[in-house]
């Protein structure tokens, strides 16, 4: 079986799909602060994008980046945000914030 790049929810700690398991704990976020940060060529590796896929950052972001942390924050218990990561004007990197969302109590 290929392993096609991932879902976003695969990205997700306890979560996987079409057998790829490499990106659960790339993305694990630390348990202490809740974030990651990846070079842009690190983040590209664990999701399986080749270089001249996305090669401007907007369309990395839009095609990319957008979606995936959309996903995550409808479909698992974290809350996702992401920023940029400059050195200049150069986008170096993205961080990622992992936040665990808030469970409603059930009143019963």
């Amino acid at each position: 079986m290929e392993c096609r790049p991932p879902s976003a929810v695969a990205a997700v700690p306890g979560r996987s799909s079409r057998g790829c398991h490499s990106q659960q704990t790339a993305f694990e976020p630390d348990r202490k602060f809740g974030k990651r940060q990846f070079e842009i060529g690190e983040l590209r590796e664990i999701l399986q994008i080749g270089a001249k896929q996305y090669e401007k950052f907007a369309d990395f972001r839009k095609r990319v980046i957008e979606p995936a942390t959309e996903e995550i924050n409808e479909r698992s218990i974290y809350k996702v945000e992401w920023e940029k990561v400059t050195q200049g004007r150069k986008v170096t990197g993205v961080a990622f914030d992992f936040q665990e969302k808030q469970q409603l109590a059930l009143g019963i």
